[in-house]
């Protein structure tokens, strides 16, 4: 009852009861949340009277297992010190209200993404570690990435004008999937995690009851860094090392299946069985070059469902993000609210990215970054020392889209979908001039 069924097969409940785990996670403020919130719209699973005619749902990547497999995930390994390492502490807490309510706009109470400073500290001092326990480099070895660039992309998830366009995926997928019982979804050059993540905990306060996400990379460093940033979310996963492994995989497994694989060759090496509700691919595919990206949205075309969704994310090679220091400083020690003031400003038409002729970006003037500039202001008050870390991983996060942007090779601004899938109606966000990033949506 491998992942190579998966079309043919459904769980009944959501959670991994029965299932093992190695690594017993501490519940979070994501898990608590979500676990006091009711579910109106997902009714208690009955078993149908036999010869009694049954209403007509929408078609299911998953139907119920006749038997269950016992699995025993693999995640990283972790001591007790080191879990601890990346546990929400009572200051922590206090944090993760403040950037609620500050960054995101939302209550206190409701479940969302958050990476706290410290908890992006203790990723960094047990990256290298783990990376050379798990994937242990040979000296004649080379690899793309390094601890240090992926720690950079790992900053993006204290700053959520970096990671908007993750968060509006995660937002479109839960909206197209709160009908649904069960959702299987690929995430294609996963990278660090954060779309994944932000995805599953999306999804999880739609009221899906199973989750499975593949989320491939081939980057060691990626691939260990994900690990532990789901750790800090408290989401359950397992770490594949090859494709050939997901047979290993019950259909029952609610988590993100984490698989070391060529994201290139990942659709025709997979089960012809696997047929995926949506396909996501953040700053990722758009890496390679015009051949290899058409491959990929060829051969996904295979392991799609009928109506499936594309989301695909890349930075615009012809911008960069350089960001004015004084202008910065001046925004967050003045006494303006920087929310109403930008509010007004994109009222009024004016740029929300202040740009050169070169492409330089000088000054990002969004509701985003006036949530961060106030976020940042009381961090400045209130507590210093925050203030220092969250400057520092704002510093690496807008390090890491200068040292990316020079990969880029498909550019979604400038390639063309329709060569693939023809006559699609293609969402577009954010649809602001300027914008470093930018991503396209539409259904198969």
């Amino acid at each position: 009852m491998g992942i190579e069924n998966f079309e043919n097969k459904i769980p009944g409940d959501s959670s991994n009861e029965g299932v093992k785990n190695e690594i017993p996670p501490k519940q979070t403020h994501i898990e608590m949340e979500i676990a006091k919130q009711e579910e109106p719209n997902i009714p208690e699973e009955t078993e149908p009277k036999d010869n009694q005619p049954q209403e007509e749902k929408e078609e299911s990547t998953l139907v119920q297992p006749t038997s269950f497999v016992s699995y025993t995930p693999k995640p990283l390994p972790l001591n007790p010190q080191e879990q601890e390492m990346l546990q929400l502490t009572p200051k922590d807490q206090e944090y993760v209200g403040i950037y609620k309510e500050i960054q995101l706009g939302i209550s206190k109470s409701e479940p969302a993404f958050v990476l706290t400073p410290t908890q992006f500290s203790a990723i960094g001092t047990l990256l290298t570690s783990k990376l050379e326990e798990i994937y242990p480099q040979n000296n004649d070895e080379k690899r793309i990435w390094g601890a240090v660039p992926i720690l950079s992309i790992v900053a993006k998830g204290l700053v959520e004008e970096s990671t908007k366009y993750s968060t509006w995926i995660s937002s479109k997928i839960a909206e197209e999937s709160k009908e649904k019982e069960s959702v299987l979804i690929c995430d294609l050059c996963s990278g660090a995690g954060i779309t994944s993540a932000k995805m599953y905990i999306e999804l999880k306060k739609a009221g899906v009851k199973h989750i499975q996400m593949h989320a491939v990379d081939n980057s060691p460093e990626s691939l260990v860094a994900a690990c532990l940033l789901f750790q800090t979310q408290n989401i359950p996963y397992t770490l594949l090392d090859s494709i050939e492994e997901m047979k290993t995989v019950p259909t029952e497994y609610n988590g993100i299946v984490l698989i070391k694989a060529d994201a290139i060759r990942y659709m025709d090496n997979i089960d012809q069985s696997i047929k995926y509700d949506h396909m996501v691919s953040e700053n990722g595919i758009s890496y390679f070059v015009q051949g290899e990206f058409d491959k990929v949205m060829t051969d996904t075309k295979a392991h799609l469902k009928e109506r499936a969704s594309i989301y695909i994310a890349s930075l615009n090679p012809k911008l960069i993000v350089k960001l004015d220091p004084l202008f910065l400083v001046s925004q967050i020690l003045g006494k303006r609210d920087r929310v109403k003031e930008y509010e007004e400003r994109i009222k009024r038409g004016e740029e929300q990215y202040e740009t050169s002729k070169e492409g330089k970006i000088s000054r990002a003037l969004t509701i985003e970054t006036g949530r961060q500039l106030m976020l940042m202001r009381k961090l400045f008050r209130e507590d210093f020392s925050e203030f220092i870390k969250y400057m520092g991983a704002l510093l690496k996060a807008t390090k890491a889209a200068r040292t990316l942007i020079k990969e880029i090779k498909t550019p979604v601004q400038e390639v063309d979908i329709s060569k693939v899938y023809p006559n699609k109606t293609i969402d577009k966000y954010p649809g602001i001039p300027g914008s470093p990033c930018d991503v396209i949506g539409f259904k198969v």
